[in-house]
């Protein structure tokens, strides 16, 4: 059976768009780390990722072909599809790592097996967005830039923009060292006056037992980004859920290093 995590704030505007996080739950088994993976790299393994689209899409009541994806290479670049713009199948599999769109009718997403995967919705101008947070692009802002290009581009207020946090390594189990923790103090000072560099750090690192050694809350660090780019607390729904915790439940890049990846979207119906 195919199960997928929902986010309660969107779940509210099931009238207006169709989003969801997938678990590695039901699909095809063809090996060891397959169930319902989207993302293998392994050449014997794409006819069942394939074929675990289609069913995800199928359980969603979706045509595969809406289902829009991008090469995404832990940057902060994010594609902005605007409703008139050119046909998404010549815009499918570029480089970014999100999606911003007013266009009806195609699921954007990212794939994510331990990264943060962050899903947009602004109601009044009917705007969404899929993004892909690692530690690369976090430190890169990219879910302030995301807000930011709703907002520039599309017309969003930033303090209706509604924003759903999904599985992701937690803290508990994302142990990083001085260069992780270099880069996203580096990359927070840069967008703010420096005062706050000291409650962000804490916020989001917690020391390790091992010298040089930090636990990373990936998510906190997201949800701050989103803060300084206007998306008020309360419009902010994070599904705690670790997927290295959850075995059975969620494909882990650290805890098995393997390629299998989740899907993550959302759709304006």
């Amino acid at each position: 059976m195919i199960r997928f995590v929902a986010s309660p704030l969107l779940s509210s505007f099931n009238d207006t768009i169709t989003h969801a996080f997938s678990t590695r739950e039901g699909g095809i088994n063809g090996s060891a780390n397959a169930d319902l993976c989207v993302g293998h790299n392994k050449a014997d393994a794409a006819t069942n990722d394939d074929a675990n689209k289609q069913l995800l899409a199928q359980d969603l009541s979706l045509a595969e072909e809406q289902i829009f994806s991008v090469t995404q290479v832990h940057g902060n670049d994010i594609l902005a599809i605007a409703a008139g713009d050119a046909n998404t199948n010549d815009l499918a599999g570029g480089s970014y790592d999100g999606i911003i769109t007013n266009r009806q009718k195609i699921a954007v997403c990212v794939k994510t097996a331990d990264c943060v995967p962050i899903l947009i919705f602004a109601p009044k101008q009917n705007v969404i967005g899929a993004i892909h947070a690692g530690w690369r692009s976090t430190a890169l802002n990219i879910a302030g830039k995301a807000i930011d290009v709703a907002a520039c581009q599309f017309g969003c207020n930033r303090e209706e923009i509604l924003v759903a946090i999904g599985p992701a390594i937690g803290a508990c189990c994302y142990e990083v060292d001085d260069l992780v923790l270099e880069a996203l103090a580096q990359g927070y000072k840069e967008l703010s006056s420096g005062g706050e560099i000291e409650d962000y750090l804490q916020a989001c690192f917690t020391p390790s037992p091992q010298i040089g050694r930090w636990f990373l809350d990936l998510k906190a660090a997201n949800r701050w980004q989103l803060s300084r780019a206007g998306v008020l607390a309360c419009n902010v729904d994070t599904i705690e859920r670790c997927t290295s915790c959850e075995a059975d439940s969620f494909f882990s890049h650290r805890r098995d290093r393997e390629k299998g990846r989740m899907l993550n979207l959302i759709m304006l119906r």
